[in-house]
């Protein structure tokens, strides 16, 4: 089931978001960069194990770096401001953003974001009311400076991750 059709209890999107950074740490482990982390290429299949976390659609993938990616081939209502202002991106910031916008939307079903003004300009307004530790965590993902954002390790280590 894509991740956007859930309408869940917050302990179970902390369930999903937890197992898929988990999914793209060991994505990064390998070498790889996914590129474009949406709800659509996220799957979630739910069974007598509980839930489980399935990334897909490496199709904007690339191999995984230290220097800036100067080519983005993602989505981009998920595209890293620094992409528009600089014309680069590093991977772990940019998932990590993408990661962000993801989260959002599994608690509002809407995208923070509505046009590249919005993700270079715009303070993220969350209209919803998690936790204080989830609105830190959407926070950090999605600060403006990408080395200001979490690494996914991190982001594991997030109390509302815990």
């Amino acid at each position: 089931m894509p991740v956007v059709s859930i309408c869940s209890p917050l302990y179970l999107l902390q369930v999903i978001m937890r197992q898929l950074v988990e999914a793209i740490q060991e994505v990064h482990r390998r070498g790889v960069v996914h590129r474009d982390l949406k709800p659509e290429n996220i799957l979630i299949e739910s069974g007598s194990g509980g839930l489980h976390v399935h990334v897909v659609d490496f199709g904007c993938g690339s191999m995984l770096r230290e220097r800036p990616y100067r080519k983005f081939q993602g989505t981009s209502a998920y595209t890293p401001p620094e992409w528009y202002q600089q014309n680069e991106f590093h991977a772990e910031a940019s998932t990590v953003w993408q990661l962000g916008v993801v989260l959002y939307q599994m608690l509002s079903g809407n995208l923070p974001f509505s046009s590249t003004w919005e993700i270079c300009h715009m303070q993220l307004d969350v209209c919803m009311e998690p936790s204080s530790d989830c609105q830190d965590l959407l926070h950090r993902c999605l600060d403006k400076k990408p080395q200001a954002r979490p690494t996914l390790q991190d982001m594991l280590q997030h109390p509302w991750l815990q």
